[in-house]
C-alpha cells in the first residue's frame, strides 16, 4: 500500500532515478499512475524539491491538456510519491520515430493543444522550461489525438527565477531558447514558445533546426538564427509556414509571438486548407532521413518508461517517458 487509499497493482517501469506503477485508488478501484523517487535520491533536497514542484505546478494548471495530479506526499517509509491519471499512448518523439515526418495538419493540432496547456501555465506565471517531443504525450479521445503536456519538474514561476536562479542551464539543449542556453535566469513564457516552435519544426521536417556536437557548438548555431525553412525539407509546406517558423524562432524574445494562443492561431492560419487546398494539409508522414540529433526511441505496444538524457540532468519523474538510450528495446506503445 502507498497510502490507505492507494494499492499498488504492477510496475510499469523502473529506472535508475525513479519508478512508475499502476495502482488502484480505493475504494473505487480506479486505476492511476504512481511515481516514486528512487531511494538514493530521496535524501537529495534538490531532487525532492523538484519532485514536489512537479506535483504542485501540474495541480495548479487545470487544463485537460495537462496530466491530472490526484495526490502527492510521502509513504509511511518517507518515500515521495505522486499519483496521477493513467495515460495510454505514446510521446511525440516516439511517434516521429515510428512515422517519420508528420502530416502538417496533425502538427497544427498538436501545437494547438500544447499551446492551450502552456497558455494556462503562463497565465499563472509558470514557465515549463523543458518543452520537447518527449514531454508531449499523445493519447486518444473519441478517435482523435489528444495532447497531454508532461513533466513540470523543472517548471518555475518567472518571479522565482529572477530571485533564486543561480544561472545554471536547466532543460534539454536541442529545444532550448537562445536565452535559456546561456542561463536559466530571467526566463519568461517566450522561452517555452521558442521550444514549441522547435518541436513543431522537428515534427514537420524530421529534424531539429539547430544541432551541434557540444553545448557550446549548439549555442553558437542557435545564436546565428539561421536554419533551413520547412519548405526546403517539405516541398508541400506553404510560404506562410516558413514565415511562422521565422517568427517562432526569433533570436529576440520580444520579436516572437506574444502568447501561446497567438502562436497556435497563427500556425492554423498558415496551414489553412481553405487558403491552399487540402492536399498538403492531409499529406501523410514519411520516413525521411533523420537528423543527426534524432535520438533512437522505442515505439510500440504497451509499456511505460523513464527517460534519461545527457546534461542537463532530466526529470526522472515524467508520467509517461521514453528512454532514447534503450536502442535494443523492442518496439512498443508507452502506457502510463
Amino acid at each position: 500500500m502507498v497510502t490507505p487509499a492507494l494499492r499498488l497493482v504492477r510496475i510499469l517501469r523502473r529506472g535508475g532515478m525513479g519508478s512508475i506503477w499502476v495502482a488502484e485508488r480505493l475504494p473505487l478501484k480506479a486505476q492511476v499512475a504512481v511515481k516514486f523517487m528512487s531511494p538514493e535520491f530521496a535524501d537529495d533536497p534538490g531532487y525532492v524539491e523538484r519532485f514536489r514542484r512537479e506535483a504542485v505546478a501540474a495541480a495548479q494548471i487545470t487544463s485537460p491538456h495537462v496530466a491530472q495530479v490526484l495526490d502527492h506526499g510521502l509513504t509511511a517509509e518517507g518515500m515521495p510519491y505522486i499519483a496521477m491519471e493513467l495515460l495510454r499512448g505514446e510521446d511525440l518523439r516516439a511517434r516521429i520515430r515510428r512515422l517519420g515526418r508528420l502530416p502538417l495538419g496533425e502538427v497544427a493540432r498538436i501545437v494547438t493543444q500544447a499551446a492551450k496547456a502552456l497558455g494556462q501555465a503562463h497565465r499563472l506565471g509558470i514557465v515549463h522550461r523543458d518543452i520537447k517531443p518527449d514531454n508531449l504525450f499523445l493519447t486518444e479521445v473519441d478517435g482523435e489525438t489528444f495532447v497531454k503536456v508532461l513533466d513540470f519538474g523543472i517548471a518555475r514561476r518567472a518571479r522565482d527565477m529572477r530571485v533564486t536562479s543561480t544561472g545554471n542551464v536547466v532543460g534539454t539543449p536541442l529545444y532550448m531558447s537562445p536565452e535559456q542556453l546561456i542561463s536559466s535566469k530571467d526566463l519568461d513564457f517566450r522561452a517555452d514558445l521558442w521550444s514549441l516552435g522547435v518541436v513543431a519544426y522537428h515534427a514537420i521536417t524530421g529534424q531539429a533546426p539547430f544541432f551541434g556536437d557540444s553545448l557550446a557548438a549548439l549555442t553558437l548555431l542557435v545564436h546565428t538564427a539561421k536554419f533551413k525553412p520547412p519548405s526546403a525539407l517539405r516541398p508541400e509546406a506553404p510560404p506562410a509556414l516558413d514565415d511562422w517558423m521565422r517568427k517562432a524562432l526569433q533570436l529576440d524574445p520580444t520579436a516572437r509571438f506574444g502568447s501561446a494562443k497567438e502562436m497556435a492561431d497563427a500556425l492554423e492560419r498558415a496551414l489553412s486548407p481553405r487558403k491552399r487546398g487540402a492536399e498538403a494539409w492531409a499529406t501523410t508522414g514519411d520516413t525521411g532521413a533523420e537528423s543527426p540529433i534524432t535520438m533512437r526511441v522505442p515505439s510500440a505496444p504497451e509499456t511505460a518508461v523513464t527517460r534519461r538524457h545527457p546534461a542537463p540532468a532530466p526529470s526522472p519523474f515524467a508520467l509517461a517517458e521514453t528512454d532514447p538510450c534503450e536502442a535494443d528495446v523492442p518496439d512498443r506503445t508507452t502506457t502510463v
